[in-house]
């Protein structure tokens, strides 16, 4: 009898502990990309992205976490553009992101299909950018007029972002490792991603300005392990 009741536990703990989903707290990656600027020149150009995660996981499918980004972001033409403005933004920006994935629904599923979506996520940010022109065309060709604007600035932006991440097992089963595929769009109060601020009277100049970036990078999980 007693043997019995024995063997019952261990499976009832063997049950309790496959249906446990263990997780480091903490993660740190890095990514590289590409950026587009949609502000008030015409003319779209792409440039490149760097940036760097930590992450704290309350859960192993939502995280709170701080987004660090440096490039250059560019846009309009010096031929092209119909006011002949260019601009380059050396810019360098951090926001607080929280990611909420489509784990939190299906944790344990045994369908392919939702175990290869549930790293999916989306999620919300709040930061600021810092601004930089190392080239921008302040005064307009054959003519005295001069593009209002600073060459430098500080801007509050709202960004969101979504992605995947697909985790890399070892031999032992775990995954410290994950590759991410992301893309995050950042809306910015000001004037200062790309250097103009013309009036509305003469030039389009009413919508926010916004960048978006894509991106890959390599996660890598650390810290004290946790189940849910």
């Amino acid at each position: 009898m007693i043997k019995n009741l024995t063997l019952l536990f261990v499976l009832f703990c063997c049950k309790t502990c496959l249906g446990q989903v263990y997780y480091n707290k903490f993660a740190a990656e890095v990514l590289v990309g590409a950026n587009v600027v949609y502000a008030d020149l015409d003319t779209k150009r792409s440039k490149a992205t760097v940036s760097a995660n930590l992450d704290y996981y309350f859960t192993p499918y939502a995280n709170l976490g701080f987004n660090l980004q440096a490039g250059n972001l560019t846009g309009g033409s010096s031929s092209s553009d119909p006011h002949q403005r260019y601009f380059v933004n050396n810019y360098k920006a951090i926001s607080l992101n929280t990611k909420l994935f489509l784990g939190n629904f299906f944790p344990l599923t045994e369908n392919e299909t939702l175990a290869a979506l549930k790293n999916f996520y989306v999620g919300p940010g709040f930061g600021v950018i810092k601004n930089k022109m190392t080239h921008i065309i302040r005064q307009k060709p054959s003519s005295s007029y001069i593009f209002p604007g600073k060459d430098e600035s500080l801007n509050t932006l709202l960004s969101f972002t979504t992605g995947l991440y697909i985790p890399l097992k070892d031999y032992a089963g775990d995954s410290i490792f994950a590759i991410h595929f992301n893309f995050q769009s950042n809306f910015t109060f000001g004037e200062g991603l790309d250097g103009y601020d013309d009036p509305k009277t003469k030039f389009k100049n009413t919508g926010i300005d916004v960048y978006n970036v894509i991106s890959f990078g390599l996660r890598y999980s650390f810290g004290p392990l946790d189940f849910w």
